[in-house]
């Protein structure tokens, strides 16, 4: 008789779990989001787009050397190769390569919920084209505390203005209750596929598996 009052215990438990876990499951989803609307997922976050562009490079703090040492002549952080090799540097450039861009969109993601959340443990990004082709992505985030997130990088040739360094992925950061995470949805894509311009492209993030689409083209 203990042993089944035991058991019904447990069960009674159990079914409690699931169904918070349900209810807190509701999941929800965007279809073609746009730039600055707020797109709320209740008891969650709220998502803002920003801006998108294809890229040929980005710039990274070195692990563990945000908001460190750069060289800088006037407001262009000096370029050389794709990393920084001497002590004078604590950032790099990522390079695309010949073949391929980066799709890369901006955005910031507003915490809902009671406790810290590392939103860059939680977000998974793919890049659909002509809807057939699956590109799996990436999310890098920036710190604009960082007295250093003011240097920009402006490269002529490569077309990169007016964006603040990203943190390595080793250095993410849990976001306080009510505060933004600023972030870059990225994917590397072929140069055929920036290219044609008739294909359907669109951009899924998933967030705490909630999903937004962002159509590209």
């Amino acid at each position: 008789m203990i042993r089944m009052r035991k058991f019904f215990a447990a069960l009674l438990v159990l079914v409690s779990v699931v169904l918070c876990s349900c209810a807190y499951a509701d999941n929800m989803t965007f279809d073609n989001v746009t730039f600055n609307k707020d797109y709320k997922i209740k008891g969650y976050a709220s998502v803002r787009l920003l801006g998108f562009k294809f890229v040929d490079m980005y710039a990274q703090w070195f692990d563990g050397k945000a908001n460190g040492k750069v060289s800088v002549w006037g407001n262009n952080i000096v370029f050389n190769s794709k990393k920084f090799h001497d002590s004078h540097h604590d950032c790099e450039f990522i390079l695309s390569g010949q073949e391929s861009e980066f799709a890369w969109l901006k955005a910031d993601v507003m915490n809902l919920q009671k406790v810290g959340v590392n939103f860059m443990k939680e977000i998974s990004i793919k890049v659909i084209y002509d809807d057939e082709y699956e590109f799996t992505g990436w999310v890098r985030q920036f710190n604009y505390d960082y007295s250093k997130s003011e240097v920009y990088t402006k490269i002529k040739d490569a077309g990169v203005i007016g964006w603040p360094v990203c943190l390595s992925p080793a250095d993410e950061m849990t976001i306080s209750p009510m505060y933004k995470g600023h972030y870059a949805f990225g994917c590397t894509l072929p140069n055929h596929v920036v290219e044609d311009k008739e294909s359907p492209l669109r951009m899924i993030i998933n967030i705490g598996g909630n999903e937004l689409t962002y159509n590209i083209r």
